[in-house]
């Protein structure tokens, strides 16, 4: 059987069993320890007292003991704030989203792997056609094509090539049959080819084209019979024996620089007889020279 009883603290109404009547309860409201003493009537008509159709939503009082009890040494430290709710729904929201895109990674990863190492055919190493010309000859057929286009390009990476080959000597014929080419830049290439690949046997073109009225073109045959060295010195005193006019003064200069004995004849002889006092001059000082170099 229930008593009803009320807390001194709160006011707040409450039904007990009747065997706890005397003893310490506490308030299930303000959790405030009383006495649980029975209420006495009031005055308050019968229908205020029914009890309500709608339930109490009051937990009733429960005997509970005064004295809490003892706590254990890690009970004393504050315990940590619960997790509001929004970030717990984010964090599950973010882990259900990152399965699934560690799913499609290892999907994407597996196609890769397969594509690309698994499938992957071993091709054999491509090898040029047996009918394939070799480089040299493709740049021999357009310097003697008609196209100065192909002349130009083919003159001008055998400039940028090494000469150490067999057929140098068909090369270096080659580039000066070019020296006489009626296109001004076919023939530039071709001299700056030659100061590469010129021999012995390219003296006389080389000669030849110093008449040509380029400037680059004349400084590039000086230097390739530079080059040549005593192989150009025949070369040079056949054309100073023809008593042209042009260059002269050059071809002086360049014997003083690479000629032998056998050319100080011929300039002494300029020396005295040449009418152009300047080339006079050049012939006496590559004398000088030559009998320096060579006493």
């Amino acid at each position: 059987m229930s008593i009803s009883i009320r807390c001194p603290a709160c006011g707040v109404a409450l039904r007990v069993d009747d065997s706890l009547a005397g003893r310490k309860v506490r308030c299930s409201d303000c959790q405030k320890p009383f006495t649980a003493t029975v209420e006495p009537p009031d005055d308050e008509p019968e229908e205020d007292r029914r009890p309500s159709k709608r339930p109490s939503l009051r937990r009733p009082a429960v005997d509970q003991p005064l004295i809490p009890k003892r706590r254990s040494r890690d009970s004393d430290e504050e315990r940590p704030a619960p997790v509001p709710v929004w970030k717990r729904e984010m964090m599950g929201a973010g882990i259900y989203f990152g399965c699934i895109g560690a799913f499609f990674l290892l999907v994407i990863g597996g196609a890769l792997v397969f594509f690309f190492i698994i499938d992957k055919k071993v091709t054999p190493p491509q090898t040029p056609p047996a009918s394939a010309k070799p480089e040299l000859d493709t740049h021999l057929e357009n310097l003697a094509g008609l196209d100065p286009n192909k002349r130009i390009d083919a003159a001008r990476r055998l400039r940028d090539a090494e000469p150490n080959t067999p057929r140098r000597n068909e090369v270096a014929r080659a580039l000066a049959n070019c020296l006489n080419d009626a296109n001004p830049d076919s023939v530039k290439a071709a001299s700056e080819a030659l100061v590469v690949w010129a021999t012995a046997f390219e003296g006389p073109a080389l000669v030849s084209a110093l008449s040509n009225p380029s400037v680059d073109v004349r400084k590039n045959c000086l230097q390739a019979l530079e080059r040549l060295g005593p192989n150009a010195e025949s070369a040079i005193l056949n054309q100073l024996q023809t008593n042209d006019k042009p260059n002269r003064r050059e071809l002086c200069a360049l014997l003083g620089r690479i000629g032998t004995n056998a050319s100080i004849p011929l300039l002494e002889r300029i020396t005295s007889t040449d009418p152009d006092k300047g080339v006079q001059t050049t012939a006496n000082s590559a004398v000088r020279t030559i009998q320096k170099r060579n006493p």
